[in-house]
């Protein structure tokens, strides 16, 4: 982005990265409730970018979001809530519904039941069943990407910086999230600036159909279907990352 002449803003959410991990075990991944990301964020461009753009006499400028995957709930919650801060959105995998084994209904009934029981014998807090702490998977039995480089570079920077590591979601965790992206998908007509959004063909991650209703919902929409990609479409092959990114590029300067 940098390269292309766009100045560069990167987040860690909480309890991710570099950010403070909310809880004893950081790889828990934790959060009180999603509407916390969407603060964190509206603080760190009133606090902190627009400052910055200001003092580079850039505040003029029209600001764009480029999202992927949790960072998609996040940042599509962001512009319904508000509105007048980003001129278009870009959407990567966007994490509208859950590629999961059990209907969403389903699986927000028994995460109710579970936290009540939890909260009743005063439980702390745990991963979700079958989820773990960080694990370095090799390459075959990777869900993210097709590009064996790019995995090997990812394994490395976690293995050089342990702090970075994340493992599962908690029951919290997922339980804040069907709330959210449920409340978000009720809430897509409301966008009104163009949005850019783009589903892989091998996604395992996320739900594809639940992105092409939402996001078909928006007003002013592209939507494009990466063949040959799985969930982490800005880091896979060249083919289809630089298909992605180019498409970026044009619709930015559009």
């Amino acid at each position: 982005m940098y390269q292309n002449g766009y100045s560069v803003f990167v987040v860690d959410h909480q309890g991710q990265g570099k950010s403070t991990r909310l809880i004893s075990n950081p790889h828990i991944g934790y959060v009180s409730e999603f509407a916390d990301y969407i603060e964190d964020l509206h603080a760190l461009i009133n606090h902190v970018f627009d400052a910055i753009l200001q003092e580079s006499k850039q505040n003029t400028l029209p600001k764009y979001l480029l999202c992927h995957s949790m960072g998609g709930a996040i940042g599509t919650g962001f512009v319904q809530k508000y509105p007048e801060v980003f001129s278009k959105l870009v959407l990567s995998a966007p994490m509208f519904g859950i590629n999961a084994p059990l209907p969403e209904s389903l699986m927000k009934f028994i995460l109710r039941i579970v936290l009540r029981i939890r909260a009743i014998f005063k439980l702390s807090t745990r991963y979700v069943w079958g989820q773990s702490d960080y694990q370095a998977y090799p390459f075959e039995k990777n869900r993210l990407t097709n590009s064996k480089e790019r995995y090997t570079a990812f394994k490395q920077i976690y293995a050089e910086d342990p702090s970075l590591q994340l493992g599962g979601p908690s029951f919290e965790w997922l339980s804040q999230a069907v709330i959210f992206m449920q409340k978000i998908r009720q809430n897509m007509a409301s966008i009104k600036i163009p949005v850019c959004a783009f589903i892989a063909e091998e996604e395992q991650i996320v739900d594809n159909n639940e992105i092409q209703k939402a996001v078909s919902a928006v007003a002013n929409y592209q939507l494009h279907y990466i063949e040959n990609a799985k969930h982490e479409i800005l880091f896979e092959q060249d083919k289809p990352r630089n298909q992605t990114l180019n498409t970026i590029f044009d619709f930015f300067s559009q």
